[in-house]
């Protein structure tokens, strides 16, 4: 079976650097209190919307705009599919965070 080709509008190199500035945005960003992304780069726009439920961040939107205002579709689904295992990756590694938290404040009870 041979790939699909898609057509996006943005460079892979520029695609990289909105992935790589979303992830940077959830590492410095408190889990609990974490904000939307509604910014610019060069001549596309930004915008993800994040959810969090039961400690788990989720995304309910993530689109590329161009600078007409309007939806990029190739490149938002290119943008969707390499966020998926980013927000899986961070989820993982956030539950792996808490549950040695607990276990440091568990073992500080004991002495």
């Amino acid at each position: 079976m041979e790939a699909l080709k898609i057509f996006c509008y943005c460079s892979e190199k520029q695609m990289n650097s909105l992935v790589d500035h979303i992830a940077e945005y959830l590492t410095v960003t408190d889990h609990s209190s974490i904000n939307n992304i509604d910014e610019e780069f060069d001549d596309v726009r930004l915008c993800v919307d994040f959810d969090v439920f039961m400690d788990q961040i989720s995304i309910k939107s993530a689109e590329i705009l161009n600078d007409d205002w309007e939806v990029l579709y190739e490149d938002t689904c290119v943008l969707n599919s390499r966020l998926r295992p980013l927000i899986q990756s961070y989820n993982q590694s956030h539950k792996q965070l808490v549950r040695q938290a607990m276990t440091i404040r568990n073992e500080y009870r004991y002495w």
